[in-house]
């Protein structure tokens, strides 16, 4: 069977209306992330992240990285938050 001349247009239009929806559902996804993330407070400190993906890449059995409060880290001193943080 061959293809309409309009087919590979339609398909076009297809796969765009598919990645549209991806692309929504993900920032829909990172928007609600954010907004978990604000409510709650905690976060995960880079470089445990990184230390544990590492290890696990290595095939280690290694203990996931604890929630900490990043409000009172921000508070203090030097933190993000602070005329003297960066």
């Amino acid at each position: 069977m061959s293809k309409t001349p309009r087919e590979p247009t339609a398909e076009s239009a297809r796969v765009a209306l598919v990645n549209a929806e991806k692309r929504e559902s993900f920032v829909a996804s990172a928007i609600a992330a954010r907004l978990a993330t604000m409510a709650s407070g905690k976060g995960y400190a880079a470089e445990e992240v990184h230390a544990y993906a590492r290890a696990r890449a290595r095939k280690q059995c290694v203990r996931k990285p604890e929630a900490i409060s990043w409000r009172e880290q921000s508070a203090l001193p030097g933190g993000p938050n602070t005329p003297d943080g960066s």
